[in-house]
């Protein structure tokens, strides 16, 4: 019973220190498709499919790593778009924590949005939104 809990909190603790997902850990062709992997200010005027939420956090672990950045979190979401072959991210909102010890972080930004998959027959924006 001892050792199943110390695997469980080793586990945690690891899970709290998960860091965002980043460009640099997509292969070649995801990163080609990141690249044209946008977010779609206001409302979707093409056909889409939902592919389902994605969120990143950038967090700021202690005191001497730099801050907690919008930047870094939205592109975390990019980049969960991207595994999930999204072609853009709409309704994206970020927002500012302080200190969450579920996250191990002093500070954090969080954006959240959901993974879109336009309908390929449908051109019926200019912009391809």
């Amino acid at each position: 019973m001892k050792k199943i809990s110390s695997v469980m909190i080793a586990g945690l603790l690891l899970a709290a220190c998960a860091s965002t997902p980043s460009y640099r850990d997509l292969t070649p062709a995801q990163r080609e498709k990141y690249e044209r992997v946008d977010v779609v200010e206001g409302p979707v005027k093409r056909r889409h499919e939902t592919l389902g939420r994605v969120e990143a956090v950038s967090c700021r672990r202690n005191l001497y790593f730099g801050s907690a950045t919008e930047d870094e979190a939205r592109e975390g979401v990019r980049v969960k778009a991207t595994r999930r072959d999204a072609d853009a991210v709409k309704q994206l909102t970020c927002r500012r924590e302080g200190i969450s010890l579920s996250r191990n972080c002093w500070a954090s930004v969080i954006c959240a949005g959901w993974a879109i998959r336009f309908d390929p027959t449908d051109s019926s924006s200019s912009q391809g939104w």
